[in-house]
């Protein structure tokens, strides 16, 4: 990989950052490690010596962490709901949540999120949120929904291409998150989110952590609540109306 978290402080660098800010300490190996974005364990710098291949980040070999960047290792499990359900409370946050769905929506299609998001999708994503209790969750914070259900989301349809954004993406937390209430918390250091994109597989169905060529930092913003709605399609809006007549929102 290509970024990584700065061994001390809070913020991430490129490998050529690292490279500028620790100088010869790095091929003398008495630099401080880099740390993984998203399972923070420590990274090693491969390559700094060699004339043939660039260098990059990379865990240690045989590494046992349960991170998305681990090429052979096995994949963190699903952001948590721990949570009663409080039928009230969900009935309430899902139709504040719907009475801005426009915002959500609009969100979620960003060409840094999944340019891909239809209304069927989307919808579907909001009631797998009605199936994991998220609506049950005190003081859920609706602008935070659109990333959390990213991050449920499983794959999702790339951009076209090989190469060209892969043929899927998918959203990671970092190891601050493990349940949806971690994001309700206070942090020495925020919480962050990344996708990841994957060539497109040749032998299964879904791709696996060899297929990864690209991490990006996702900048958690909720202050889209606060813009101008989106510009909605008529018929992506007629598909929610019917949906949420159905639905009973």
């Amino acid at each position: 990989m290509n970024i990584a978290l700065h061994p001390i402080e809070s913020r991430m660098m490129t490998v050529q950052e690292y490279l500028s800010e620790f100088g010869v300490a790095v091929f003398g190996e008495r630099a401080p490690h880099a740390r993984c974005p998203l399972c923070h364990e420590v990274l090693l710098l491969i390559g700094a010596n060699s004339m043939r291949i660039p260098p990059r980040f990379s865990h240690r070999t045989r590494t046992r962490a349960r991170c998305p960047l681990v090429r052979y290792g096995e994949l963190p499990d699903d952001i948590a709901v721990t949570v009663t359900a409080q039928p009230t409370l969900a009935r309430l946050q899902r139709a504040a949540y719907f009475a801005r769905w426009q915002w959500h929506y609009g969100l979620m299609r960003d060409a840094a999120l999944a340019p891909s998001m239809n209304i069927t999708r989307f919808l579907a994503l909001a009631e797998l949120a009605t199936q994991r209790q998220l609506w049950s969750i005190p003081a859920l914070n609706l602008a935070y929904v659109p990333y959390i259900l990213l991050a449920m989301a499983g794959y999702l349809p790339g951009e076209r291409g090989y190469r060209r954004g892969g043929s899927s993406v998918r959203f990671w937390f970092d190891a601050t998150v493990r349940d949806v209430a971690d994001l309700h918390r206070k942090h020495e250091h925020a919480p962050r989110l990344f996708r990841a994109h994957y060539a497109r597989p040749r032998m299964s169905r879904f791709p696996m952590q060899t297929h990864l060529f690209q991490l990006d930092e996702v900048r958690l913003d909720p202050g889209y609540l606060d813009r101008p709605m989106p510009l909605v399609s008529a018929a992506d809006v007629q598909d929610c109306w019917d949906w949420m007549s159905g639905s009973g929102t």
